[in-house]
């Protein structure tokens, strides 16, 4: 029995492949790689679901101002039209009655 035995020659082998694979830099790179890719996915994802959220408030300011644009635009033609809007209400009223558009001052503005 000169020599290493065959169980010993295995795992001395087995250890000896784990060194190298240590030692050899393919596999860490690889590794390192992978890790790179799986943080560049997410910092992607992550700044997609930033710009999604940016565009969403976008979104909802600009639907407040469009809002609040309609109500000024409604509050200034109360204020500024009455009148046009109580003469059409007066001839509507007129018509209901049985008067005739005609029968109505031909000078109101309508």
């Amino acid at each position: 029995m000169n020599g290493p035995t065959r169980a010993s020659q295995q795992s001395g082998g087995s250890v000896q492949d784990h060194m190298i694979n240590f030692m050899d830099p393919a596999p860490r790179e690889r590794h390192h790689a992978q890790i790179e890719l799986h943080h560049t996915k997410n910092g992607i994802t992550h700044l997609y679901a930033l710009q999604l959220q940016e565009a969403n408030k976008t979104i909802e300011n600009l639907r407040a101002k469009k809002n609040q644009s309609h109500a000024e635009i409604a509050l200034k033609m109360a204020t500024l039209h009455p009148l046009r809007v109580s003469s059409i209400r007066w001839r509507v009223s007129s018509e209901a009655r049985g008067y005739l558009p005609g029968d109505v001052d031909a000078d109101a503005d309508v």
